[in-house]
């Protein structure tokens, strides 16, 4: 498979996309986030990277819905070096 640029999978989730409400974006992103975080668990990384995808997925869709280029936020949360908030 070759390698694909942030933007070119923002637009490829339009395909598979069967809404577009922010709020049922949102809770499916917090529902594959709880997935992802039950996955953690098991030694099966093909799950894990599976769920990550979602995640993903489902943060490209968002922005999409936002108006935002996905790459803009990777590059937005890069610029403070990284450092979050917890």
């Amino acid at each position: 498979m070759s390698q694909i640029s942030l933007d070119e999978y923002q637009l490829i989730t339009r395909e598979t996309s069967g809404c577009d409400e922010l709020p049922i974006l949102a809770l499916g992103l917090l529902g594959e986030t709880i997935e992802l975080l039950d996955s953690l668990t098991s030694t099966n990384s093909g799950k894990i990277v599976k769920e990550a995808g979602d995640v993903m997925w489902y943060s490209a869709r968002i922005a999409d819905v936002l108006e935002v280029k996905f790459s803009d936020i990777i590059t937005a949360d890069t610029t403070d070096g990284g450092k979050h908030h917890h």
